[in-house]
């Protein structure tokens, strides 16, 4: 079942009102859910690349339109310096997931899904018209959160599009909490995780008194309606 992450807290807030906070509980902080909520999704995703090795692909996000900025022929990138007969090209990203080697990008290439271009460190990237079956090809490198380009198919691109794994699902472009999908393979099983978590940080304890309440409820919507004729 997918949900947006308004959907997500909703759903949390509603199990965590079966619990009353103490006296010596913090109240919860507003943002703290929804925070929790992509802690813990993350936290999931590198559990999953740790046992397995592979993500689900409901990890991802596809990221449409995003802008190719020219360069020059040459540019230094952290220290290395790169030339090429054709410009080099850069496109920011919002930060990617951490902990799971080259799954945090699932496609970077051609805005129309055709063209996925190939990955390589900056060695690779400085050298790519060298090599023998793949040279002026397509290629980028990751340094943080931008996205190093050489040997475009045309030097008209102006959009690149791009599948990957967000560190926070938020910071995707067009971002919305109340319509856009939140990327988990569980929602179920995030919740419970988020429930928990919240339990145990703000010290919550079972509201026995609401719990009776309801009980007595719905136990007087169960009854059976005497009859106002005598027998």
């Amino acid at each position: 079942m997918v949900k947006t992450i308004n959907a997500l807290e909703e759903s949390i807030l509603e199990r965590l009102s079966n619990f009353k906070i103490t006296d010596d509980s913090p109240p919860i902080p507003p943002e703290w859910i929804k925070d929790k909520i992509v802690d813990i999704n993350g936290t999931l995703m590198r559990e999953e690349y740790a046992g397995f090795g592979v993500v689900n692909e409901q990890f991802y996000q596809k990221i449409e339109c995003n802008e190719v900025e020219c360069m020059s022929t040459t540019c230094v990138v952290n220290g290395i310096s790169i030339t090429k007969k054709h410009d080099i090209y850069k496109v920011r990203a919002p930060y990617l997931q951490v902990g799971i080697g080259q799954k945090d990008i699932m496609y970077l290439g051609l805005s129309s899904w055709r063209k996925n271009f190939r990955r390589t460190d900056l060695v690779g990237l400085a050298n790519n018209q060298y090599r023998i079956y793949t040279k002026l090809s397509p290629a980028y490198c990751l340094i943080g959160h931008e996205f190093f380009i050489v040997d475009l198919p045309t030097t008209s691109t102006k959009r690149l599009g791009m599948m990957v794994v967000l560190a926070d699902p938020r910071t995707a472009p067009k971002w919305d909490d109340a319509i856009t999908i939140f990327p988990t393979p569980s929602t179920y099983k995030l919740e419970m995780l988020v429930f928990q978590d919240a339990v145990q940080a703000f010290n919550l304890v079972p509201d026995v008194l609401d719990d009776a309440q309801r009980a007595r409820g719905g136990a007087q919507s169960q009854r059976p309606q005497q009859s106002d004729q005598s027998q």
